[in-house]
C-alpha cells in the first residue's frame, strides 16, 4: 500500500473488517480503528456496510472513479460480522466467542435478504423493468419474479452439476495419459529457443 501511495498507482484494496480473526475477537488483539488506516497510507479511503448491495457498490464506484483520475489508490474497509467458523472444525468456537446477540442482530443483515426486500418494496416493476408506484400488487409482482429468477438459477446449477458429475464418469483421462505431450511440448520451445535466442 505505501508502494502504491507514493507511485499514485490506481489500486483498490477492501478489508473486510469481519470483527474476529481465526478464532479471536478484534478487540483482543488489535487496537486502533480501520478508519484510520487511509490517512495513515496518505490514500483516500472510505468505510461502507459490508451486508448492503448498494452500499458496496457505491464505495466501489467512488474508488474507481478516484483510481481513474489519478488520486492513487484506495482504501475501503468493509464493516461486517462473520457469522460462522474459519472453517467448518471451528464452527462450535465461533459461536462462543461472541455474545449470541450479535448473531442475531447481524442474521437478520444477511446482504442477499436485505437486497431482496430492498427489490421487492422497491420502485422498479421487475417484470416490466419500468418505475412504478409502490403498491402491493407491485411487491407481489416483484416476490414473484424473484422468485421466478431463483428457481431458474437452482435449475442451471443443478444441471450444471449433473453434467459435471456424468462428465467425471464419461471423460476422466487415463492416468498414463498425465505425462503425454507435456515433455515434447517443453523440448519443442527449448530447442526453438536454443536455435533462435532472440525468441
Amino acid at each position: 500500500m505505501t508502494f502504491a501511495a507514493v507511485h499514485r498507482l490506481p489500486l483498490i484494496v477492501i478489508i473486510q473488517d469481519n470483527q474476529v480473526a481465526l478464532g479471536t475477537r478484534l478487540d483482543q488483539h488489535h487496537r486502533g480503528d480501520f478508519r484510520d488506516w487511509p490517512e495513515a497510507y496518505g490514500v483516500e479511503g472510505a468505510v461502507f456496510d459490508g451486508n448492503n448491495v448498494l452500499d458496496a457498490y457505491a464505495a466501489a464506484r467512488l474508488a474507481a472513479d478516484a483510481c481513474r483520475e489519478g488520486r492513487g489508490p484506495y482504501l475501503l474497509i468493509a464493516r461486517t460480522f462473520r457469522m460462522g467458523g474459519h472453517a467448518t472444525h471451528d464452527e462450535r468456537e465461533a459461536r462462543a466467542t461472541f455474545e449470541a446477540q450479535l448473531f442475531e442482530f447481524w442474521g437478520k443483515r444477511d446482504p442477499i435478504g436485505l437486497f431482496e426486500n430492498y427489490l421487492i418494496g422497491g420502485a422498479i416493476d421487475l417484470q416490466s423493468g419500468k418505475r412504478g408506484r409502490r403498491t402491493q400488487a407491485m411487491r407481489e409482482r416483484n416476490a414473484e419474479a424473484l422468485t421466478k429468477a431463483e428457481r431458474r438459477v437452482l435449475a442451471e446449477i443443478e444441471q450444471a452439476e449433473k453434467e459435471a458429475l456424468e462428465s467425471r464418469a464419461r471423460r476422466l483421462p487415463q492416468p498414463e495419459s498425465a505425462a503425454t505431450g507435456v515433455y515434447a511440448e517443453t523440448a519443442s520451445l527449448l530447442e526453438k529457443g536454443a536455435a533462435n535466442p532472440a525468441a
